[in-house]
């Protein structure tokens, strides 16, 4: 089975839908992965406790990545 995905941004990827099917969940994946440091600035504030100017700190020096519109703000 083949399924088309599309982003919030209106682009779209096909891929290989879930061969398994449940009787009580019908549904298969609906929604796009997440991009490459998507979610970055949010888990290092919230699970890890860091600062902004940590943050800030390991975007500038590569050690983790973040998309470009995303700015560490406490």
């Amino acid at each position: 089975m083949v399924v088309e995905l599309e982003d919030g941004n209106g682009s779209s990827v096909t891929t290989l839908g879930n061969p398994i099917k449940l009787s009580r969940n019908p549904r298969g994946a609906d929604s796009f992965p997440p991009a490459l440091g998507e979610h970055t600035t949010d888990i290092l504030r919230s699970v890890l406790g860091k600062s902004s100017s940590d943050i800030d700190d390991l975007l500038a020096s590569g050690i983790v990545v973040a998309p470009r519109q995303e700015v560490a703000v406490d």
